[in-house]
């Protein structure tokens, strides 16, 4: 019998984020302040399951690592309300 061999592909379409008041942490095993889940499709990322107090400086800090991953629209649900913001079209805001 000659069994067909399959190739798998492993696509990663999702990460968690967590804030942190420390740079190092995530490596020190501190306590985080905020955390979100990020969806990817393509060049754009979808913001589900944000928990914790985060600023707009921190928001500002995921912009940029998401500009310089490729990602260029992020979508979330705030109070019921949808929005999708152009990261590329606002670029001079976060950088």
């Amino acid at each position: 019998m000659n069994e067909e061999v399959l190739y798998p592909h492993i696509e990663y379409t999702g990460a968690i984020v967590r804030f942190y008041t420390d740079p190092d942490g995530y490596e020190e095993f501190k306590p985080f302040e905020a955390v979100c889940y990020l969806q990817f499709s393509g060049d754009n990322a979808h913001i589900a399951g944000m928990h914790g107090n985060i600023s707009r400086k921190a928001l500002r800090a995921l912009a940029v690592q998401l500009i310089q991953r490729g990602i260029r629209t992020v979508s979330f649900t705030r109070h019921h309300k949808g929005k999708t913001v152009n990261l590329f079209h606002e670029v001079e805001k976060y950088l």
